[in-house]
């Protein structure tokens, strides 16, 4: 199934606005061109960073990729792929984080889902319980009078 072939007449596209390839606005839809030789372009007014309109430019009409709502040029530079992030260290897995005995024996663990946390922690890192000195809940804890 081939694609029909749609002529735009001028008064459809004066006043659309024209998508980079690189999906910013280049301007709006002015007028249309040619020159002797037959080739056509669009005549786009864009705005400058003051909100001013500037100088207009001619885009040819094989620069357009899609017409509909706006008008959207092709992208005028292949794409290249990103360069990846270099991969993380390797760090060793452990269960626990290591600490110095004394820290251990001061360090919190959550009796709800087991994480240490540290020795001034007030509420578990891992799963928001209250965190207390003892083991013990204290007494009249979450209980009604």
């Amino acid at each position: 199934m081939s694609k029909e072939r749609r002529f735009y007449r001028r008064e459809e596209l004066i006043g659309k606005q024209v998508i980079g390839g690189d999906a910013r606005v280049v301007g709006t839809v002015d007028d249309i061109a040619y020159d002797t030789e037959g080739r056509v372009a669009i005549v786009v007014g864009g705005k400058g960073p003051s909100g001013k309109k500037e100088g207009e430019k001619f885009i040819s009409v094989n620069q357009i990729a899609s017409l509909g709502d706006v008008v959207l040029l092709k992208s005028e530079t292949p794409s290249i792929p990103l360069p990846q992030p270099p991969p993380p260290e390797h760090i060793p897995f452990t269960e626990q984080p290591s600490f110095s005995p004394a820290a251990v024996s001061a360090a919190k663990s959550c009796t709800n889902c087991g994480k240490i946390n540290k020795p001034n922690a007030k509420f578990c890192a891992g799963c928001g319980t209250p965190l207390f000195d003892t083991w013990k809940e204290p007494e009249g804890f979450l209980k009604r009078k």
